[in-house]
Formats: structure tokens, sequence, C-alpha cells
């Protein structure tokens, strides 16, 4: 997913997570010690610059609650994260409507890699109506 914002090269590191994730202007190597996950705004670990093989990206996976991915880089990152000057990925949660829906989503891959993901919102029951 980061792959796709400029400044931002992100490479897999061979394996399914652990992704190599180098920022344009930061010293680089290894991991992604300058980049922070969030959900819904809450960091899901703080910055793991000094805790090899451990980056966020090890720690969240991309589903079908996923609504949509904000992405700040620079300066002002410091203020919508814990402190990161690199990069915030922001995952947004879908939320439910009154309207009810959902979707399902299938991975099949290699070395029996078998994978299913669902949402489903529907409007909350009133209880005592």
């Amino acid at each position: 997913m980061l792959k796709i914002v400029p400044g931002i090269w992100a490479e897999s590191s061979g394996g399914a997570a652990g992704a190599n994730i180098e920022l344009a202007g930061f010293p680089g190597g290894s991991d992604s010690p300058y980049v922070t996950y969030s959900v819904n705004g809450s960091p899901i670990f703080p910055s793991s610059g000094n805790i090899s093989f451990m980056d966020n990206s090890s720690l969240f996976r991309l589903d079908e609650s996923v609504e949509r991915t904000e992405v700040l880089q620079g300066g002002p990152g410091v203020l919508y994260s814990n402190g990161q000057m690199g990069a915030t990925a922001n995952f947004i949660l879908r939320e439910g409507t009154a309207d009810p829906q959902g979707d399902i989503g299938i991975t099949v891959g290699t070395e029996s890699l078998y994978r299913v993901d669902g949402f489903y919102s529907d409007r909350l029951p009133r209880i005592g109506t």
C-alpha cells in the first residue's frame, strides 16, 4: 500500500511481514524506523527504531474492515502520531450504516495460504421498541 505514496520506497524483506520502508531524506538501512501505523488515529506501537525485525507493518494487516488509508509525511506528522517525524499511515476503519451492507475478500496463495476476510454492517436493534 505504501508503494504508491510519493517519497516512500517499500520492498518485501523476504517474508509475509517485515517490509523495508525507506523515506526520502531520511537515513535508511532496514526495517522501517521512521514509519508509524495508526488505526483511527491511535498508534499501533511506538516507533520501533531500536527493535530489529519488528516494524509496524509486521503488526498490522489490511482487511475488509479498512475504509481508507491516510499517509502524512514530514513535520506535521509529530502532531498526529507518537512523535514520529517520518511518516504516519493512518488506517480509517469502516463504520456501520442504517442500510445493511457487506463484502467478502478471499486470498489464495502459495504454501497453503488461504485467507477469508469479511465485513457486514447493519443498524443496531433498538431495545424496548
